[in-house]
Order: structure tokens, then C-alpha cells, then sequence
């Protein structure tokens, strides 16, 4: 399955330029305003109101009820009879997170691709501090009907967000989202990172007027030069830049996917805040939480 590319060159020009606007334009979210108000106890009890809102208790995995019905969602690629028609998955938020790199995680990712029928949450813990480093959670969107394919469009919201360390203001710049997406039967792990505009308006390396961060960017002097072109320091691939957040809440929008008739497919969400990112490295959200939602439904013609 290719993988999402939402840039001018390959048609993502729309979301592409929303999140160039919302990169120049960000404002604090309600969250960071709470911060200021109540205190970081106060905060706390609004993140746990906001995540169990809504039947989310932290991370869900929603079939929205524009779907034609085909759509289901499963915990194995074959799934039980208990299973079929289930349309939201409910798993344990992202609490007392730490900064974690982009490598550290790829190599963490690559011992799970031997794991037969991955499912659930396999979060990233550090053997260190004990703290999560990344979320890790796996399901499987099946296609009920045996005759038809059907098409599908799905979206990754920010639901909340809170950290003690830095004032719960945005973790744009340092967050990351990593998206596995493969035919359950093929054995392939394709994915695609995403992550937040660069807001300082410094360009790559390679074109001073590419805003997309990079996987990983390192701080090449104290205090760090925000006007310096970004030079990448990991690589995946072919990859070392993000695809860009469509705006503050709704992260990732992905259209024109379809699944085979009496087909599953894979998807592996994961989310952490990259350790190498130079405003990560200033603004530790040490001990952070967030909540995430998945949202899937049939294609939406654009």
C-alpha cells in the first residue's frame, strides 16, 4: 500500500497550506489557557474529564455512523464472532510520557514486525525511569462484505493534552505520529510519520522554503539558532521529514483508501514526542499525557 504523501507535488496542496497557515497562526489551546487558571491539579481533573467524555477513555478507535455498515472493527485480522460489528475500541491513555527519538522507536517497532497477529496495546516503556515513551496500539478494519470492496477515509484527533513540565502550552513542535498501514495478509509494514510545521519559518537544508519537520533534527549550538536551516539526523528509508499535521486537533486526514472484499487491514497507531527536536530538548513535556481518537467512515468524495 503507498504510503500518504500530502505535499504541493503529489495533490496535498489543501492540506498542505492549512497547515502552513496553522503553523504561522497557532494559538494556545484551551488547555494551556486552563493551565494559567486552575493550576496543574486543576488541569489534571479537566484531561480526565475531557478523556472519559464521549466513552473515550484515553485512546479510541471510532467506525463513525457514516459508514455504509461493511466497516467493523476487529482485535485479530480474522476476528471472533463476538467481534463482528464492533465499531469503537477503547485503550489506556498516554500517561507519564518522556522524550524518546524517532531511532529508539523504529528499533523498538522493528522487534514487533515478527509478532503474529499484533494487536493491542504494546506501548514503549523505558527499563530506565519506567516511563512511556511511546503509545503503541494495534487493530485491524475489516471489510464485512464477501462481494464489494469499500472505501474508506479515517482522521487521528488530539483530543487533550496536559504535562507538569512545560505549561501544557502546545506539543506541536515535539510531537510525532507514526501511521502502520498494510493488508493484514501481506506481511508489510509501510508507514508514514507526521508531524507539526516548522513555526520558527526556517527551511531544510535542502530548500529553504520547506516548512515540513524532520524526523528527527538535532540542536547544533547553544542557544539554538531557530533561523538555521533544519538539517535532518535520522533517516528512515527514503524519509527523513514529517507529513504535515492538518491543523491543531484533527492531525492526520487520510482519503482514497479501499479494502478488498472480506479483507482486513492493519493499522498500528504510535505516538510519542521526539527526543531530538530542539524545542523537545528545551521543553522536556516530562510526565505529559494525551488523549488520541481514530475515526474511520466511507470515503468522502472530494
Amino acid at each position: 500500500m503507498a504510503k500518504q504523501t500530502n505535499t504541493p507535488e503529489t495533490g496535498g496542496a489543501e492540506i498542505f497550506g492549512k497547515a502552513k497557515r496553522v503553523a504561522r497562526t497557532r494559538t494556545l489551546r484551551k488547555i494551556g489557557v486552563a493551565t494559567l487558571s486552575t493550576g496543574v491539579a486543576g488541569v489534571a481533573v479537566l484531561l480526565l474529564i475531557s478523556m472519559f467524555a464521549g466513552g473515550n477513555k484515553g485512546f479510541m478507535v471510532k467506525v463513525d455512523d457514516d459508514s455504509s455498515g461493511s466497516l467493523s472493527l476487529r482485535t485479530s485480522p480474522s476476528g471472533s464472532t463476538e467481534e463482528q460489528g464492533v465499531t469503537i475500541l477503547n485503550a489506556e491513555p498516554a500517561t507519564n510520557m518522556e522524550c524518546v527519538t524517532a531511532k529508539e522507536v523504529m528499533s523498538y517497532m522493528n522487534t514487533l514486525y515478527e509478532v503474529e497477529n499484533l494487536s493491542g496495546a504494546n506501548n514503549l516503556i523505558s527499563v530506565e525511569t519506567g516511563m512511556q515513551q511511546a503509545l503503541v496500539y494495534t487493530f485491524y478494519l475489516a471489510n464485512a462484505d464477501k462481494a464489494a470492496a469499500q472505501a474508506f477515509s479515517y482522521y487521528v484527533s488530539l483530543d487533550s493534552y496536559f504535562s507538569p513540565t512545560n505549561g501544557a502550552v502546545e506539543p506541536y513542535s515535539y510531537l510525532r505520529v507514526l501511521i502502520f498501514e498494510n493488508v493484514a495478509s501481506s506481511g508489510e509494514h509501510n508507514h508514514a510519520w507526521y508531524g507539526a510545521l516548522n513555526s520558527s519559518g526556517a527551511g531544510t537544508i535542502e530548500d529553504p522554503t520547506d516548512l515540513r519537520e524532520c524526523i528527527s533534527s538535532v540542536r547544533n549550538e547553544q542557544p539554538y539558532d531557530y533561523t538555521t536551516p533544519r538539517t535532518p539526523i535520522y533517516k528512515d528509508g527514503d524519509m527523513a521529514y514529517c507529513e504535515p499535521f492538518k491543523d491543531d486537533s484533527r492531525l492526520v486526514e487520510v482519503h482514497n483508501r479501499s479494502i478488498a472484499p472480506g479483507e482486513s487491514v492493519r493499522f498500528t497507531i504510535v505516538t510519542y514526542f521526539e527526543g531530538e527536536d530542539p524545542d523537545s530538548r528545551k521543553q522536556s513535556p516530562k510526565g505529559s499525557s494525551l488523549a488520541l481518537s481514530v475515526h474511520f467512515g466511507s470515503e468522502i468524495t472530494e
